[in-house]
């Protein structure tokens, strides 16, 4: 045969039936091709409406919303709805405030004399925002600033400014010139403080009371206190502390 005649023969093309039937059947009945990715999908989801609806109907039912809100409410841990101690008793000089950083709140402790007992305001005058713990306790047994002189009673209140005209209005009975005082008791000998200052944590010690370990108000047992100041966090401080239990 002549080389030159197969460059003319027609080449053989691989067949592909099912395409072929495909285009045969789209032009035989053109409805039919619309009408068979419908009919594909409505089997597929035949097949996939049985398990789902059986994952389903074995599933627990969801909690109500009475009963889901409270279990999620007991396994949450409120940082802020908690008691902290600050400091044993015997280690604060009434005579002087004392400042302390509680789990990155800045606070201080003082004593005031006109109903003997502890306060912890937020350690920031309202003024300038100075360090209240810098400060001293007047001879009037008010926590004063050592910024510009501010004194401040037991519930917060600004009490004397020492700046203000003695006949001018009173500004130091607005708002604003007030601290923040946080609810505190002593308990087992230990200043407890909580760190929520609104009104509506003013009662908080009726609904919930710092830890007691009746052990420490024993005679019979010895009691050892002791304050160490760590340069790391709370969270350093238990993965530290659990390597050795």
């Amino acid at each position: 045969m002549d080389p030159l005649s197969l460059l003319i023969l027609p080449r053989a093309r691989p067949s592909l039936p099912l395409r072929t039937a495909a285009n045969n059947a789209a032009r035989a009945s053109p409805s039919a091709a619309r009408l068979a990715p419908a009919l594909r999908w409505r089997r597929q989801r035949a097949r996939l409406s049985s398990p789902v609806s059986a994952v389903a109907a074995e599933a627990p039912p969801s909690p109500s919303p009475s009963g889901g809100g409270e279990e999620d409410s007991e396994g949450q841990f409120d940082w802020l709805d908690q008691w902290y101690p600050f400091a044993p008793v015997c280690d604060l000089d009434p005579g002087a405030p004392h400042g302390k950083t509680v789990l990155g709140l800045r606070v201080v402790a003082w004593y005031d004399r006109a109903v003997d007992e502890w306060r912890v305001f937020d350690d920031a005058c309202p003024h300038r925002l100075a360090p209240l713990s810098e400060g001293r306790i007047d001879d009037k047994g008010r926590l004063q600033c050592v910024y510009h002189g501010w004194c401040f009673d037991g519930r917060g209140s600004c009490q004397f400014i020492p700046q203000a005209p003695a006949l001018g209005p009173p500004v130091h009975k607005n708002s604003k010139a007030c601290v923040a005082s946080y609810p505190s008791v002593v308990q087992n000998n230990i200043l407890w403080f909580y760190p929520r200052a609104d009104a509506e944590h003013r009662d908080v010690l009726e609904r919930k009371q710092p830890p007691f370990i009746p052990e420490i108000d024993d005679p019979s047992f010895v009691t050892v206190y002791g304050i160490r100041d760590l340069s790391y966090g709370y969270v350093s401080l238990n993965l530290h502390a659990s390597t050795f239990l």
